[in-house]
């Protein structure tokens, strides 16, 4: 291939839009018109800087398959450099020493856009390449093609790779089956679910809200109910879900939105492939479509985790004495469709209660151990 070598120091050089075979920078070379805010300014590549490709195109920078790649500005209006990749930032870095300082490229193959930024960077805004990607069941096959979810990610709040996006879908062909019989599953009635109440009272008030896991006794789970002095066999994943029906209180949208959201492995369908299912992102009112609700940069999940707004700028106003005078309750949105939320007294977070085999996943990994006989002492 080519190779383009730029022998210019301390020259403007304006360059149109472009790309090289291969790019090597000798020197340092500035680079005019690019996109800040409403105006322009320029970037400065370091020298020793690398790259398969490299463009200028519409007042921004795009580096294809970086080497080592530094770049910077020699003006103090630009305050940090963001590097995006598929519209997330992955990179971002504070231009502390105009001229000196720089933003270093990662060296993963990918096509890359460094944006000059008039704010410093957030703590928040990095977002690292997963290092590890699970992934659940194939989807049914339509119109020749097959989609899945991601299940688990390593780190959690990372984002995919192109080849780990890849594997999200592929194609297939529909092979006529059998339809197999409907078997429904009946939850228990309440009323025959195992509870009673609770005589020990100052073990009452020190456990009331908890979900209690019988560690002498296979695990099995009891919630302890916040106001009624009564404890609640868990069971099954639909005998968990009528308990979260049954002692469920409603609670308006803006009260809700008072609680942290605790965010934790989700099961179900999940069309942006954002760890968040779209159940959860229609309680929530995120796009369950897009993994980055206001375009903002970062994931709706990675803005959770921090308690950003994914649907806004800033973070989540929270009512800390409300978290704590609901601990323990579920609350059910009444100007919703009844989903339903466990506030945990452990952390006074919500966390979502979306179909059965959440709600059971959620309050046996929430729960607490307790021995056979604090347990017979209640």
């Amino acid at each position: 291939m080519r190779r383009l070598s730029f022998l210019l120091v301390g020259i403007l050089v304006i360059i149109p839009s472009f790309v090289s075979a291969s790019f090597t920078a000798n020197s340092n070379i500035t680079i005019s018109n690019i996109t800040l805010d409403s105006g322009t300014t320029s970037l400065i590549i370091f020298s020793g800087s690398t790259s398969n490709d490299m463009s200028v195109n519409s007042g921004q920078l795009f580096v294809t398959n970086p080497g080592i790649f530094k770049v910077g500005a020699n003006t103090t209006a630009v305050k940090s450099f963001k590097v995006k990749k598929s519209g997330l930032v992955v990179v971002c870095s504070n231009n502390t020493t105009p001229g000196t300082s720089y933003v270093t490229l990662p060296t993963e193959a990918a096509v890359y856009i460094v944006e000059p930024v008039t704010t410093v960077c957030s703590t928040e805004i990095v977002i690292p390449s997963c290092s590890a990607v699970t992934y659940g069941e194939w989807g049914a096959c339509s119109a020749g093609t097959q989609i899945r979810s991601v299940a688990t990610r390593t780190p959690t709040s990372c984002t995919l790779t192109t080849n780990q996006t890849a594997l999200l879908s592929r194609t297939c062909s529909i092979t006529p089956t059998p339809t197999p019989p409907v078997i429904e599953v009946t939850p228990t009635p309440a009323s025959q679910l195992e509870s009673r109440a609770i005589k020990n009272v100052a073990l009452y008030n020190r456990l009331k809200g908890n979900i209690l896991l019988k560690t002498e006794d296979l695990g099995k789970a009891y919630y302890v109910h916040p106001s009624s002095k009564n404890i609640y066999y868990l069971g099954r994943p639909h005998d968990a879900f009528v308990i979260m029906r049954e002692q469920g209180v409603g609670i308006t949208n803006n009260n809700l939105k008072k609680i942290t959201i605790g965010v934790e492995q989700m099961s179900g369908a999940d069309q942006d492939g954002d760890a968040l299912s779209d159940l959860f992102e229609d309680a929530i009112g995120t796009n369950k479509n897009k993994a980055d609700s206001d375009d903002d940069g970062h994931s709706d999940r990675t803005e959770l985790l921090g308690n950003y707004n994914p649907l806004g700028a800033g973070k989540l106003s929270v009512d800390t004495n409300f978290m704590k005078a609901q601990r323990g309750r579920i609350l059910l949105q009444v100007e919703g469709k009844g989903e339903a939320w466990y506030i945990n007294p452990k952390d006074n977070k919500r966390y979502f209660l979306g179909r059965p085999s959440d709600a059971f996943y959620i309050m046996r990994n929430v729960g607490m151990g307790i021995s056979n006989t604090d347990f017979n002492s209640l």
